[in-house]
């Protein structure tokens, strides 16, 4: 229950999910909302890689997206 509505809530913003739909042997597959210039009009991934790829562009819970360092940083003298 808990990992149907992280999978629901977690493509949201740039990624429509409307567009996502399961392919054949365990494949995910995302529709484009324009074909590239090389005609490819949707990309299809093995589950494992989707959620690895997923994941790696969520931020993490509680942690800014930003961090300054040197000049910029909050504790620069």
């Amino acid at each position: 229950m808990a990992l149907e509505r992280w999978c629901r809530y977690a493509p949201r913003g740039p990624l429509a999910a409307s567009r996502f739909s399961l392919g054949a042997r365990d494949t995910v597959v995302y529709e484009l909302a324009k074909p590239k210039p090389d005609g490819t009009t949707q990309l299809v991934f093995p589950v494992t890689s989707f959620l690895r790829r997923l994941c790696a562009v969520l931020p993490l819970p509680r942690r800014h997206t930003r961090v300054y360092h040197g000049v910029f940083a909050s504790a620069h003298r």
